[in-house]
């Protein structure tokens, strides 16, 4: 009766902008043509799933208790949500602000996430090498937000959502990636001009699955299955091997997580639980060499 009304509210205020250049926070995504499509066909993208709006809303309203925690612990923070431009390469953004430690001006992003990437996340190299690609593509726009400022390092600090925990991270300014950077900014610009939509990556779930341009580019993806079936059994099964993937991902992440959180620790009483451990060598072995069938089942639609 009420939450209907809210959750209703929240999406007919949404409105897809227009897009009119790179943005500092989407040019460290893996897909070219998504990154086009971003400009060229602005207005077909889906609108987010109501899901990710209560994120976005969420995200912003941590930001601000972050930013006042900061101030509150006697930091000055200065120029929230300025505006950069790098006309040259079409490049545009929005830092969340700059934080003054000890006489130095720092680029700040504040970032929120679950808990299980809060305790993930602790250095620069697990930003840039996380199984997640939208981890990876903070790196790059930290390293914008630095060429456009002028500056050498910059600060991240993220808040686990659930316990409220804050962690930062320092970035230095990585030249290697701001030239690819860059270079990638030149191809989508050329595309743009030219209004030309590149090839896409191969199909990635994780990518292509919550692509606010999927309707568009899935179709074409099934019509290059070279095989069409018409099982229902084996349909069935292939649909409960998905749902029980999702829970073998959970069961391995736990396990991964325990065993670093009680290495070391030979017998644990907890609750009702019996937790014993101990170290095990492993032998070296040599594998001979073999020949295996490799599958890959991935969802290209809903």
């Amino acid at each position: 009766m009420i939450i209907e009304k809210i959750l209703e509210y929240k999406q007919k205020k949404y409105r897809q902008a227009p897009v009119h250049s790179n943005r500092a926070s989407e040019l460290g995504h893996p897909c070219i043509r998504y990154l086009v499509l971003n400009r060229l066909k602005w207005q077909e993208k889906a609108l987010p799933p109501l899901g990710k709006l209560l994120l976005y809303e969420e995200g912003n309203l941590h930001e601000q208790k972050v930013l006042r925690d900061i101030q509150d612990a006697g930091f000055v923070v200065i120029e929230q949500q300025r505006m950069f431009e790098w006309r040259e390469y079409q490049i545009t953004g929005h830092i969340d602000a700059k934080v003054i430690v000890n006489e130095k001006v720092y680029p700040l992003e504040i970032k929120t996430t679950s808990p299980y990437i809060f305790r993930k996340i602790n250095s620069p190299k697990d930003l840039y090498e996380s199984e997640h690609y939208w981890i990876r593509m903070y790196p790059a726009q930290m390293v914008l937000y630095l060429l456009m400022d002028n500056k050498e390092e910059g600060i991240f600090i993220f808040k686990d959502k659930s316990s409220g925990e804050l962690k930062e991270i320092v970035l230095q300014l990585d030249y290697e990636l701001g030239e690819e950077l860059l270079k990638k900014a030149e191809i989508i610009n050329r595309c743009v001009e030219r209004e030309e939509i590149p090839e896409g990556i191969e199909f990635n779930e994780e990518i292509c699955g919550s692509c606010g341009f999927a309707h568009i580019c899935l179709p074409e993806a099934k019509r290059q299955e070279i095989l069409l079936l018409e099982d229902p059994e084996l349909l069935e099964k292939v649909d409960r091997w998905y749902e029980l993937r999702e829970l073998v991902k959970e069961y391995n992440r736990l396990d991964s997580e325990l065993k670093e959180m009680l290495k070391g620790k030979d017998r644990i009483l907890l609750g009702n639980y019996l937790i014993t451990g101990k170290w095990v060598k492993r032998k070296a072995y040599e594998v001979p060499e073999t020949e295996y069938w490799q599958m890959k089942i991935q969802r290209i639609g809903k």
